[in-house]
């Protein structure tokens, strides 16, 4: 989608929306403080972040015009593009540009089992939301150890909730 900045109508607002993530990810609070500045900053344009999936269904909503603009990690974009997997049809988009590197973090309790990454097979294991990029990594990282999702029992959770339940035993890791 092109995006004319050519100035707006005297008093007139173009709005324009930005898919970020679920209100617990990192995604939403960086979404909310772009447009912030973009609204303060662009004259005849104000923008707000809209709450979606996160970083593997922002690459959708932007190709099929539901936002104008939405976040989400390289190696999404690039599978997108490719219309890999979890992108069945390359899309259609153009990178703005880099905001922060993402690094996965793996999280367990003292004394647990898990050592390593490979430690993982068998255990309960919080992958962040759904649609959310953390997935991304983590099925990659998966395979590079000859693993699979079927090979851990994942939940699903917001970063917090899955802290929360890997406080309470609930969960053997968590990711964010």
């Amino acid at each position: 989608m092109a995006l004319s900045l050519a100035p707006a109508p005297a008093g007139a607002q173009e709005e324009l929306r930005i898919g970020t993530a679920s209100l617990g990810g990192a995604f939403y609070p960086v979404g909310q403080g772009i447009a912030n500045l973009v609204s303060a900053h662009a004259e005849g344009i104000s923008m707000v972040p809209v709450v979606t999936q996160g970083a593997v269904e922002n690459p959708r909503l932007v190709a099929n015009g539901e936002t104008e603009l939405g976040i989400t990690n390289a190696n999404l974009l690039f599978l997108a593009t490719k219309g890999e997997a979890p992108y069945p049809d390359a899309l259609e988009l153009s990178p703005l540009g880099a905001l922060h590197p993402s690094i996965l973090h793996m999280v367990t309790l003292d004394g647990s089992s898990i050592d390593d990454f490979a430690d993982l097979k068998g255990k309960r294991v919080a992958v962040g939301p759904a649609g959310g990029g953390t997935l991304s990594f983590l099925q990659r990282l998966l395979e590079v150890y000859g693993m699979s999702t079927d090979d851990i029992t994942p939940s699903f959770l917001s970063y917090a909730d899955g802290f929360s339940q890997l406080a309470d035993g609930n969960v053997d890791a968590a990711f964010a």
